[in-house]
């Protein structure tokens, strides 16, 4: 992996938001929303291709995740507003944003709030409100959480995520094969490639 740069801005109400800098460093800025459980740390191990193209990943943590301070209560516009306020940090007028999974309604609602710093927006993984066919075939613990969303379970939902959190934070790679160990043989194939 080439070099990881990082950064972190204090935003007004005392939080702070962290995010990564990896690729080319005066090379064209992108910014990453990864996924959940993403963090700024959720970089390419091979960075070969951001290279190439001369990409800087501007990999952005949101509230809650690594070292970005959680926000209880939060919805999307918090996020969207901290997404400007790095690039004003950074003196970034402008900048394609990707990411997907998780950060998918964050690059919307940042895409939506502060459309004149949104070059182009990709989301890869995104998902629309899932069918009864659909919510059976994800993971296991994706398919819990889901149902009890669905039946407004809020303390059971908590306690599922609290859970898995702590496992992902006592050994990161071990708590994330836990919860997809029941994805399919394809997606396993793939997860087991350390490229």
């Amino acid at each position: 992996m080439g070099d990881v740069y990082e950064g972190r801005l204090v935003r007004p109400d005392g939080r702070t938001v962290a995010w990564s800098e990896a690729g080319v460093e005066n090379g064209r800025p992108v910014f990453r929303i990864p996924g959940t459980p993403g963090s700024r740390f959720s970089l390419r191990h091979d960075q070969g291709p951001w290279v190439k193209r001369g990409l800087r990943v501007i990999t952005v943590e949101r509230p809650g995740f690594g070292a970005s301070t959680r926000l209880p209560g939060r919805g999307f516009a918090e996020h969207a507003d901290d997404l400007a306020a790095i690039l004003d940090h950074l003196g970034i007028a402008r900048l394609p944003v990707y990411g997907g999974s998780g950060g998918a309604p964050h690059i919307l609602a940042f895409a939506g709030r502060h459309p004149d710093r949104v070059a182009a927006c990709t989301i890869g993984g995104g998902a629309a409100p899932l069918t009864d066919e659909g919510v059976g075939e994800q993971v296991d613990f994706n398919a819990i959480c889901d149902g009890l969303a669905r039946q407004g379970n809020a303390d059971a939902l908590r306690a599922a995520l609290d859970e898995a959190r702590t496992a992902i934070l006592a050994d990161p790679l071990a708590g994330y094969r836990a919860i997809m160990d029941t994805a399919p043989a394809a997606d396993q194939a793939i997860m087991a490639d350390p490229a």
